[in-house]
């Protein structure tokens, strides 16, 4: 299996262009540290507060315990990032020190984005969408093994429904946030 994610890699990592470059660094970077998940989870309260204070704060907590998992799992399972471990690998963005598994950025936009499709299904749809191609662009990019990319999916969508079904229990238990 570790054979087929390395060739898997490497058919992906090996062909770029200026824009697909681009693509992947601007994918990479607004993500990065969760900041496009913070702002969008701003503009989300901004645009009703009273309805969507519960949502926000869901979000945020998604957020953290995404945080979580990368941290505990980071002590516990040790892999090399591509460009460390392989030669001739072509990096982009920022080159971090820590595990390849799992991959922050894939598991915060699919934990994020699998949350806000259960609660705004149009806007969820296209944050999916944008989910997929930052996945490609941290294996594209020399950050990722395609399997620990896979990984982090699969935990993203677990996280995020896990915090919609607790965001269910507590309304049934406390009742809508909007009273209404």
């Amino acid at each position: 299996m570790i054979t087929f994610d390395i060739w898997l890699f490497r058919a992906i990592n090996f062909f770029h262009t200026p824009i697909l470059n681009y693509i992947a660094i601007v994918l990479s970077s607004v993500t990065e540290y969760g900041i496009f998940w913070y702002v969008l989870l701003l503009v989300i309260l901004c645009i009703n507060r009273k309805k969507n204070l519960k949502i926000f704060i869901f979000g945020l907590a998604t957020l953290a315990a995404n945080l979580g998992i990368v941290r505990i799992v980071n002590q516990f399972w040790v892999r090399q990032r591509p460009y460390q471990a392989l030669d001739s690998v072509v990096r982009l963005g920022t080159m971090w020190q820590n595990n390849s598994f799992p991959s922050g950025h894939v598991l915060s936009c699919f934990a994020v984005s699998t949350y806000l499709f259960f609660v705004y299904p149009k806007l969820g749809k296209w944050l999916l969408l944008m989910s997929f191609a930052v996945a490609w662009s941290r294996v594209y990019s020399g950050m990722h093994y395609p399997l620990d990319v896979f990984a982090s999916f699969l935990l993203g969508i677990l996280l995020g429904c896990v915090v919609y079904r607790i965001d269910k229990w507590y309304e049934q238990k406390y009742g809508r946030a909007d009273n209404s």
